[in-house]
């Protein structure tokens, strides 16, 4: 993030967090020193989490509705291998190495929403593709360092 952008950006991670329950961590900012440490994220990454994080909503039919489905959800950026997103439950973390797209906040978003409802979305997917999820494969594979 540059500093020229911190005005947008906190415009936008302030409605983030007023329409939707969803609070940025950011990694920018001054040091100790008075010196502007940038951070991993950019000013086009934080546009694109609102729109996807919009379009998500219109999709669940409004803001009220994607909280309630989520119940207020974390959005910060790790070195977290070669995966561009993880998530839980309120927790979601996209990649601090690389820059991510819509479709990978979808995603990650989704499995919050499935994590928030015990993976009762998975299990009904399960049964109606018959296919296999496992969490706590899921978390054992990461854990090696395999995608899920």
């Amino acid at each position: 993030m540059q500093n020229a952008d911190v005005a947008h950006a906190s415009e936008k991670l302030m409605q983030l967090k007023t329409d939707y329950h969803v609070e940025v961590i950011p990694d920018w900012g001054t040091d100790a020193d008075g010196r502007w440490q940038p951070g991993s994220w950019s000013k086009d990454e934080i546009d694109r989490l609102y729109q996807s994080v919009g379009l998500l909503a219109a999709i669940m039919k409004g803001p009220k509705q994607f909280v309630e489905n989520l119940g207020g959800v974390t959005v910060k950026k790790d070195d977290i291998g070669l995966h561009g997103g993880d998530a839980q439950a309120h927790l979601v973390r996209l990649n601090s190495k690389t820059s991510f797209s819509a479709w990978t906040v979808i995603h990650e978003f989704a499995h919050a929403w499935d994590a928030n409802f015990d993976w009762k979305l998975s299990l009904a997917l399960e049964k109606y593709t018959g296919g296999f999820t496992r969490p706590w494969l899921s978390w054992l594979k990461k854990l090696i360092g395999l995608s899920d």
